[in-house]
């Protein structure tokens, strides 16, 4: 009798056990600590390069004051995952689309509150392309030239919009280049978005030519006629240029803030404007001014750093003919016959950290000729000695890839005045 009361009772626990869900039976009957559990995962995690992709919806604070990249979530140096407390809010938001607030409901779980639902964060993501917008913020150096914003436009609801800054750049309308661009490198940008592509450069109303125009600029042909008619002769042509497809000695459009100096695809899209570009040879490109901002990307992952970082240009390229005359160097030429999109001279990145009051600027020489005279592209005094672990694994001297030195931000600004606006006190080098 015993034993059937025993068999009963088994078989009513089976069914009961039936119309529970795991998570029910695990909050409603208490299980010894050898026997398993299935509780909610404490807290979210979102791998950057696991869950992320191409159309991932921005993730930002909920209740921020920013209106520039600390209005994202962002991991710290060395931080692979984002990591959410259970019920920590977050806004998943879309450019001028979707804006929704939710809250972490474990592992990779969200609950969206309008309406109520529970969402897989590889299932947040935007319908329709990504886009970052350009805008004209007044002027910049001395209200000679236009101050332009890139960043992500938000629609909050119908009537509330919210522009996110993330680079300014200090535009020459005239000349149709920029004289510098600035962001905030975060430290945590070594653990960047990687499994997407670029985007092909964009040219706005400010650029004032349309992006067909500006891609006829760059292509190697006309460059390659362009420079046959400023220097008279084909072998002083093709001492600076090769026409062949495997060269590495052509001119260039390069980033001054690179795709890869931003964690999140819906940032790294907004460095593809025209108002970003400068042109560079390629073979300098490549060598190192690649081998720079990687450098600088390391250092501030590795000490854990959000730097403030300019990115700019110092005077236009001059080459010899084939009398040895310098000319200076253009891509294009306006409707009054004047020279535009400058090659630059000089290239540069001032480094700054806040915090610390400490900087440096880095100058690299846009000519690969082994026989240029560097003294006639120097501005400063060289300090690297002084900062030596910037270089550990490349060769700065090397002509042929891009000649580097480095400046005090006291001597570089007093001597180029590359940043009027510049106003902070420079107490020491950073190294």
């Amino acid at each position: 009798m015993a034993i059937a009361t025993n068999v009963i009772t088994f078989y009513v626990t089976l069914l009961i056990l039936r119309h529970f869900s795991a998570d029910q039976i695990s909050t409603t009957f208490a299980f010894s600590e050898t026997e398993a559990t299935t509780e909610r995962p404490r807290g979210c995690s979102i791998n950057i390069n696991g869950h992320l992709k191409k159309s991932s919806r921005l993730i930002l604070h909920p209740y921020s004051g920013s209106t520039d990249g600390y209005r994202f979530f962002l991991p710290s140096a060395g931080q692979k995952d984002l990591s959410f407390q259970n019920g920590q809010g977050v806004v998943f938001a879309c450019p001028q689309g979707l804006y929704e607030h939710a809250r972490c409901h474990g592992g990779e779980i969200f609950q969206f509150t309008t309406p109520v639902r529970e969402v897989n964060i590889t299932d947040v993501i935007c319908r329709r392309q990504l886009r970052a917008s350009v805008r004209n913020l007044g002027r910049c150096y001395n209200n000679e030239h236009h101050h332009l914003g890139i960043g992500i436009l938000l629609r909050q609801d119908q009537s509330t919009h919210e522009f996110i800054k993330l680079i300014d750049v200090c535009f020459n309308q005239q000349l149709k280049t920029s004289i510098y661009a600035k962001f905030t490198l975060m430290q945590g940008v070594e653990n960047s978005q990687k499994n997407v592509k670029r985007s092909t450069f964009n040219c706005t109303q400010y650029f004032g030519y349309q992006t067909q125009q500006f891609d006829e600029f760059y292509d190697r042909g006309n460059q390659y006629t362009k420079l046959l008619d400023l220097l008279g002769s084909v072998n002083q042509t093709e001492r600076f240029f090769n026409r062949s497809i495997r060269s590495d000695l052509y001119l260039t459009r390069s980033y001054l803030v690179g795709f890869r100096d931003f964690i999140y695809y819906s940032q790294q899209q907004a460095t593809s404007f025209c108002v970003n570009s400068v042109p560079i040879w390629q073979v300098i490109r490549k060598g190192n001014w690649r081998n720079l901002e990687i450098r600088i990307r390391q250092y501030a992952n590795m000490k854990g750093k959000d730097l403030t970082v300019y990115s700019g240009t110092h005077g236009v390229l001059n080459l010899p003919d084939v009398n040895d005359t310098s000319v200076p160097i253009y891509l294009g030429i306006d409707e009054n016959g004047k020279g535009v999109l400058p090659v630059p001279k000089l290239l540069w990145k001032l480094v700054y950290d806040r915090l610390m009051r400490k900087g440096i600027v880095f100058v690299g020489i846009n000519n690969h000729d082994r026989g240029l005279n560097r003294t006639q592209y120097e501005v400063c005094s060289d300090v690297c000695n002084s900062t030596e672990s910037w270089f550990n694994g490349w060769n700065r001297f090397k002509i042929e890839l891009g000649y580097v030195y480095c400046c005090t931000v006291t001597e570089f600004l007093h001597v180029t005045n590359a940043i009027p606006e510049f106003r902070d006190t420079v107490i020491d080098i950073l190294s």
